[in-house]
């Protein structure tokens, strides 16, 4: 398929047969509730338990069947923890997720540049086939015979399936919102405004970039504008540069 975001632009959740596909640990049965959990970004001990089971798309380096699938949702997540700085839930599901997709690309990066690797299926939906899932009602991980399994995970794990993995991957992190969020502005901190607590985040914040004390109370640093959030997430307080 030659427009991958046309097609992921597309995908909703119920498209995808989690409890079909294996992850680290099990299959994917629960990731429609997790996924949903996330977008609310409301609950953060929910968000926190949520985030743990999504993470097993992933394993040691070792992309599973949901990966490019439920990174498509991440990605949408993400686009929206951007816009809600208000939110201290969104600012955590922002910072995860930005250090997750950073870490995604360079295993899909360095997978890539491995001289041997076949080619992908030709289509993204391509590892939505049956032979790439587990039969209905069966999970991997209950089976005891080594053998047994050994056989059916070699089934379904397949050289161009495992490749697909990541460079679909690779390819629907390469559609995230560029944002200002990684670049760097000077800006000014009247530090009378803000509590013990957050001044002594924006000191440390500040001992790390190029900062210029203007007076006693107030501060003028190099910083990211994600920084800021995550220093002021614990408030009240919106930055507006």
């Amino acid at each position: 398929m030659n427009n991958i975001k046309e097609y992921t632009d597309s995908i909703k959740i119920d498209d995808i047969p989690w409890s079909r596909m294996v992850t680290a640990y099990d299959t994917a049965e629960n990731y429609p509730e997790m996924l949903k959990i996330l977008d609310e970004m409301k609950n953060l001990d929910e968000v926190k338990k949520a985030w743990n089971e999504i993470s097993s798309i992933e394993h040691q380096s070792t992309m599973f069947t949901p990966a490019p699938f439920a990174l498509v949702f991440l990605v949408r997540i993400y686009e929206k923890a951007l816009n809600s700085a208000n939110n201290p839930v969104a600012v955590w599901i922002e910072d995860k997720l930005g250090d997750m997709f950073e870490y995604y690309k360079e295993i899909c990066d360095d997978i890539e540049r491995t001289e041997d690797h076949p080619n992908a299926l030709e289509n993204m939906y391509d590892i939505l086939d049956s032979k790439y899932l587990l039969p209905e009602g069966v999970s991997l991980y209950a089976i005891e015979d080594e053998n047994e399994f050994q056989m059916l995970y070699e089934k379904l794990f397949t050289p161009e399936l495992f490749y697909s993995l990541y460079h679909y991957s690779k390819a629907v992190l390469a559609d995230i919102q560029n944002t200002k969020e990684s670049e760097v502005y000077r800006t000014t901190f009247h530090l009378e405004e803000y509590s013990e607590d957050i001044i002594q985040k924006v000191i440390s914040a500040a001992m790390k970039s190029s900062s210029v004390p203007i007076t006693d109370t107030a501060i003028e640093l190099n910083i990211s504008e994600k920084d800021v959030k995550k220093i002021l997430s614990a408030t009240s307080q919106v930055w507006n540069h």
